[in-house]
């Protein structure tokens, strides 16, 4: 039986190799911010935060995913989902995090960014978004646009 942080180093590793994910990153920082806890230059990943003004369509056609603790929520007009990944997080925050995401024609999710009056204030969380975001696939529409935009929602609890 393998254990969660093994689980969790074979799942960062993937992501790593894919490009998904940068060497340095969000849980290899908090593992060393754990194993020294008065260490006060701790200083987070970079996550992309973008601030928009732009309107989301009602929250029609909504798609939920329960799965653990997460819930995820999407809206991409005509598409459904193929692939969304419950996210693997040790973030010790809660709360939305919602992203404009990118699609292309394939289903792919070729972009994610964070829209940031939607969302709470925690890069744990927007990195672990953005991750699983970016790992998601939709169905595919010869007929979509190149790039089709829509959001992704993620609502996490607390661990």
């Amino acid at each position: 039986m393998i254990s969660r942080e093994d689980y969790i180093d074979m799942v960062k590793n993937e992501l790593i190799r894919s490009g998904q994910l940068g060497a340095d990153n969000y849980i290899d920082q908090q593992r060393r911010q754990s194993a020294n806890p008065d260490n006060e230059n701790f200083i987070p990943v970079n996550t992309r935060i973008v601030r928009t003004e732009e309107q989301r369509p009602q929250e029609q056609n909504i798609a939920v995913n329960y799965s653990g603790p997460t819930r995820i929520t999407y809206f991409l007009e005509g598409r459904t989902h193929t692939y969304l990944p419950p996210p693997i997080y040790r973030c010790q925050g809660s709360g939305r995090i919602t992203l404009r995401i990118e699609v292309n024609p394939r289903g792919d999710v070729v972009n994610a960014t964070v829209i940031a009056r939607e969302s709470v204030t925690d890069l744990c969380l927007s990195e672990t978004a953005i991750a699983s975001a970016l790992v998601s696939k939709f169905n595919s529409d010869i007929d979509a646009p190149r790039i089709q935009t829509g959001t992704l929602t993620f609502q996490f609890v607390a661990q």
